[in-house]
């Protein structure tokens, strides 16, 4: 990212055309209004849905990503979390999830204390999720 911005700065070195360039690296860094699907905002597709057909709720870390996971899927992720006392890692990045995805997994972490690290990235859960 630096080095886009020197790019920017550098091409464009005048202030009168920093402001924009500045909102324009702010929503390249930043996805603030969760507007933009994941496939929108990077650019690149995700694989069709997969759901959780394939994964077995086993070890210390439930890798997740690039699941297309819908609601119904993470009711099942919560119910595996509310049972499991092991699994310390879960990652369910790049799955574009909203807000109401997200609630029954954020209901579940209030039963199990034994995760300590979530990775959410890419997701559009926005500030309603994040509560």
């Amino acid at each position: 990212i630096s080095i886009l911005i020197f790019s920017f700065f550098f091409f464009f070195p005048n202030s009168a055309s920093r402001t924009p360039v500045k909102r324009v690296l702010k929503l390249l860094c930043n996805n603030t209004n969760n507007t933009m699907s994941y496939r929108e905002y990077y650019g690149i597709d995700l694989p069709e849905y997969r759901g959780l057909e394939d994964f077995s709720f086993k070890g210390f870390t439930w890798t997740l990503s690039r699941r297309c996971l819908n609601l119904e899927d993470m009711r099942v992720v919560a119910s595996k979390m509310k049972q499991s006392k092991r699994v310390f890692t879960i990652i369910l990045d790049e799955n574009e999830m909203s807000s109401e995805e997200i609630r029954p997994f954020a209901e579940a972490l209030k039963v199990n204390s034994s995760v300590h690290d979530i990775n959410l990235h890419a997701n559009r859960i926005g500030d309603d999720g994040a509560r």
